[in-house]
């Protein structure tokens, strides 16, 4: 978990489940709590959500937007992505039986917002004291 550094509020979230299950079992779970992804890969049921910065669920994913699992950049701010979502049931030998899931969320709402407050408060900080914004 990833928190900004003036808020503390979260912006990227990394889960890893390394439990053997049915592959059916993961993908129903992830499918009731996010809906129908924006897209998928049906050979490593890689599945991808993405929202715009308004929270408006967008029809295809944007690809500079995808939600990672290992890093959250700044650059999905410049890009007015919102929040992303990937999720990734990894399977063995036997596709019918997953060897774990991840799942990766990055907010960049969240990201944006701590970035303008800091740009604000330099910009009315007339002896440049104000902190810049660590991410």
């Amino acid at each position: 978990v990833r928190f900004t550094a003036n808020t503390g509020k979260v912006y990227w979230v990394v889960r890893n489940i390394n439990k053997q299950a049915p592959s059916a079992a993961y993908e129903k779970a992830i499918l009731e709590k996010y809906g129908t992804p924006n897209n998928s890969a049906p050979v490593q049921r890689l599945m991808h959500w993405n929202w715009n910065a308004a929270g408006k669920p967008l029809v295809t994913s944007n690809p500079v937007c995808l939600a990672d699992f290992q890093r959250a950049t700044p650059s999905y701010v410049e890009m007015g992505c919102g929040l992303g979502i990937t999720a990734l049931i990894t399977h063995g030998p036997n596709p019918d039986i997953a060897s774990g899931l991840r799942v990766a969320m990055t907010d960049s709402a969240v990201l944006t917002a701590e970035i303008e407050a800091a740009k604000r408060a330099r910009l009315n900080d007339p002896k440049g004291t104000a902190a810049k914004p660590a991410m």
